[in-house]
Order: structure tokens, then sequence, then C-alpha cells
């Protein structure tokens, strides 16, 4: 038993990895028995009947086989284009899990959830054949009303939209989730289902499964990625000429005058090499949406770095990435709001939860790159309440703190002039967030009006 179960494991990680000869040969112990010699021959037989002995029937019709073996060999032919013999292993794999479920069913939901889940895969299996088959029709041109790529892609988009309403009724579970996306791994690409990716490695995640989560996000991006990891789409090997920063005024102010300037005069210029660059990272990822897929799988793998204590490398790569993500969506005009505001809110709150200590005073250095980090937020998407708040917020603890310095040194009968500059951020700042605010950030808008109100 133990030995049929480490079969079992292995027949799972060579699906996984995509290594179909080991596959075959574990899927095949698992159906004859651990103890047979393993016969390439027999594994490969199309016949029909052989089909039927292998799969999980004798000619009585008693099931033969359990539920792992029938289920990999499905695995197997779908890989194959074996439909019929595909056909036959679900159908064993359904007769084989029919006592169980059933028993469980009697018992309690919660107990017998796992079975529906697996039941569930078995049908999306039937699925996937349905529309291999018609794809395989389609791209053979032999039938002469067969058809048409149009028609498969459109059977494409049905069968995705369906599948994700059925994810979103799942319970939400690492386990749950992982095997129905492995399933689903037959059909879809790297570039598919990027929500339903994301969201599986943070449950894995939340599970403790540290390793999983962080290779849910690092297979697809090596394999989207020329470069990897440390990609050019992801800041790395930025010619030093080009300079990253889109406006030198930002390295030159100091955090008075990045209060004061307007977001446009000190933010959006970029010049014509910066553009080209721009360019030539589109064309590498193979088009902008690519692009703004790596960058968002690559964005959940830093936030997995810096949750996984990993804090230092995650703020350099955030840091890179926030650059490119802004050069990318001025030059571009891409659709990439909501992401570059997620990387400049995170690199700023990161920097202050890391080089701050609670209740220490702000240093000026440290002012300057969280407002900086809150300003670009604001930049990047301006009807987004988070960087209003972020931005607000921070202006007003900076007012805060000088104002307790200047009480401290009983200089506090004139205000000075950077704290009013800090208070007006603050107050417009307060202002343009609870305009924004909606019922999902109900808490923190009750908390900005009582700051303005302060």
């Amino acid at each position: 038993e133990a030995h049929r179960e480490a079969i079992k494991f292995c027949s799972k990680a060579a699906w996984r990895l995509g290594q179909w000869e080991e596959l075959e040969m574990f899927a095949a112990q698992l159906v004859r028995g651990s103890g047979e010699t393993y016969n390439k021959n027999l594994v490969g037989n199309n016949n029909s009947k052989v089909g039927m002995a292998r799969f999980g029937f004798r000619e009585d019709n008693i099931p033969r086989v359990d539920f792992d073996g029938a289920f990999f060999s499905a695995i197997l032919h779908i890989h194959r284009m074996e439909w019929s013999l595909a056909e036959d292993a679900i159908d064993a794999a359904r007769r084989a899990m029919d006592s169980s479920f059933t028993a469980l069913m009697t018992e309690s939901y919660k107990r017998a959830y796992p079975s529906m889940v697996t039941a569930q895969t078995l049908a999306e299996l039937e699925e996937i054949i349905t529309y291999r088959e018609l794809e395989s029709k389609a791209n053979s041109g032999v039938h002469r009303h067969g058809p048409s790529p149009g028609d498969v892609q459109e059977a494409r988009d049905r069968l995705l939209s369906v599948w994700r309403k059925r994810l979103a009724g799942c319970r939400i579970d690492a386990d749950v989730h992982s095997s129905i996306m492995a399933v689903r791994s037959l059909v879809l690409e790297s570039t598919d289902e990027i929500d339903a990716t994301l969201n599986l490695s943070a449950l894995s995640r939340r599970a403790q499964c540290f390793k999983l989560a962080e290779r849910i996000l690092c297979d697809p991006l090596v394999e989207l990625s020329v470069g990897g990891l440390n990609s050019r789409v992801f800041g790395f090997n930025y010619p030093p000429e080009l300079r990253l920063v889109a406006n030198h005024k930002i390295e030159q102010s100091s955090v008075d005058s990045l209060v004061v300037e307007s977001v446009d005069n000190l933010l959006h210029q970029y010049n014509d090499s910066q553009i080209q660059y721009s360019h030539q990272l589109v064309e590498e990822a193979k088009g902008l949406e690519r692009l703004n897929i790596q960058h968002r799988l690559y964005f959940a793998y830093v936030e997995h770095l810096w949750l996984t204590n990993k804090c230092d490398d995650a703020m350099e790569r955030l840091s890179k990435l926030s650059e490119i993500a802004d050069l990318v969506g001025h030059c571009e005009r891409s659709q990439n709001g909501s992401l570059r505001v997620a990387c400049w809110m995170r690199l700023g709150d990161w920097k202050l939860s890391h080089t701050l200590s609670p209740g220490s005073p702000l240093p000026e250095s440290l002012q300057f790159e969280v407002l900086n980090a809150y300003k670009r937020a604001v930049a990047a998407k301006a009807d987004e309440y988070r960087a209003w708040h972020a931005w607000a917020l921070m202006n007003f603890r900076i007012a805060q703190n000088q104002n307790d310095v200047m009480g401290s040194l009983k200089m506090k009968r004139n205000l000075g002039k950077d704290i009013i500059n800090h208070i007006i951020a603050a107050v417009q700042g307060f202002v343009k967030a609870i305009t924004l605010g909606t019922k999902r950030w109900s808490a923190s808008v009750q908390q900005d009006m009582l700051n303005f109100l302060n």
C-alpha cells in the first residue's frame, strides 16, 4: 500500500512537470498493479476492447482498477489526443469512486466536498476532450464543413467563462483550487486565467506551502520572459545613460518642493530614448498585453518575497518594476494604472515599515522617498482612493511630527512654511479621498473624515 501511494505521488509529480514518459510508466503500474512489468506496447494500444480492459472493466463490467490509475491514464491519453481511451479511463474513474462518494454523501456535505470536486474535475476532463476534438478537426482541414478557427475561439471563450464562474463558487482552499487548475492546464496557456493563478499562489502561501506558491508564479514568468526573473522587462540591465527616473527634477527636489509641485509638472516627462526603450520592451515581450501579464505575475512574486521575509530583495525588485511599469504606462498609453498604483503604494508602505521603528521620527530622506512613492501612485491613477488616502495620511503625519518638535522647542506660536505646505497637502488629499471613497473603503473614509476635522 505504501509503495502504491508513492507511485501515486510520482504520477502527480510527473504530470505537473510535463514528464509524459514517466507518467506513462507510473500510470501503467497503477492500472496493472505495482508488481507487474511495465509494458509500453500495452499502454499505448488503441484497441477499444483492450482499452476497456485496461481502464477499469472486465467483460462483466466489474471495476478492476482504482481511481488514481484511471485518472492518470485519462490525463495521459488526453495529452496524446487518444479521445476514446481517455473517455474509457474517465468512466472507469467514476466507477472507482462511486461507492466511497455515495458513502460520504450520506455522512455530511463537508466530508463529501473533496469527492464532489473530484467528480467535477472528471466532468471538466470531458469538456476538455470535446474542445480538443473540435480544435483538432479545425486544424486538420479534412472535413469540408468542419469547424472554423472562429468556432474554436468561440468555444474556448465559452469554456473559460464557464470555468471562471465555476471556480468562483468553489471553497476557498489551496488543495481544491490546485486540483482544478492542474486539470485545466491541459488547455490553458501561461497567459490564460492570470487572476486564478495569482489567487492560487496566495491560497498556497496562506496554507504555508511557500515553495508551491513561489513555483506557481515563477513557472509562467520563466516561460514568458526571455531573461527569466532578471529580465529587462522587470527593470534589470537598464542602460544607465537613459536614466530610469522620468524627470531629473525628482532627484534634485526637496520634500517641500515635492509637496508643492503639481503632479503634471513633476513627473510626466520622458525623452525620446526612453520612449524607444519602452517600445523595445513591448517588442521583446511579444505585445503589450503579454508585458502587462508579466508585470502582474512579477508583482505577485515580489509580494511573495516580502511575505517570506526576503525584504531587501523584494524592495529592490519592486523599485525597478515600479519605474518600468510607469515608463511603459506613459509611453505606450497602457491601461496598467491599477498595477502602477499598487507598485508605488507597496514601495512606500514597505519603506516605512522596513526602515522605521514604531514611534520614531521620520528622517527627511525617508520622508522624501515615501512621499515620492505616494505621489507617483496618485499620478498613475488620479481617481484611486488608496493613493490619495496614503498621500494625505503621510503629509498629516509629517505635519504632526514637525508640530510636536516645535512644541518641544517652544516654537509653537508661528507655524513654519513647511508645516503649512504639509497641512494643505493633507487637507486636499483627505477631501479627494473622501470624495472617492466607497463602501469598500468605508472604515478608511471614516478615518479620513476624523483626520480632516482634526
